[in-house]
């Protein structure tokens, strides 16, 4: 488990403005909040997006077949990211965007 200090190191500066971002741009289009658009354009996030792909061995957690270093999705097994940023490493998987991320979400919701 990370300490507080090793935690909030994740969280972007202040200063960042990912509103600059054409993904921050896309992801309040999708309906995601805020706070978490803000994140998922982070330099922080990057890290630990490459951080969880490299733990997996660059494969996806759903299909086992190789990942694209830039063309992959952080799946979070605990879907009301009440821990947004704070993740524990075992809560995040590296999976295809299509159609390895959508089956899971599908699954979850018993479709």
């Amino acid at each position: 488990m990370r300490d507080r200090a090793e935690q909030q190191s994740l969280w972007p500066d202040p200063s960042f403005d990912g509103r600059k971002t054409r993904q921050f741009r896309q992801n309040i289009a999708y309906g995601f909040s805020l706070q978490y658009s803000r994140w998922a354009c982070s330099p922080a996030h990057y890290r630990q997006r490459y951080e969880v792909l490299a733990r997996q061995g660059f494969r996806c957690a759903e299909c086992g077949e190789p990942l694209d270093s830039k063309r992959f999705d952080t799946h979070h097994w605990n879907s009301d990211y009440s821990n947004l940023g704070y993740e524990e490493a075992s809560d995040l998987g590296a999976v295809h965007r299509a159609p390895c991320h959508r089956r899971l979400h599908e699954r979850k919701q018993g479709c």
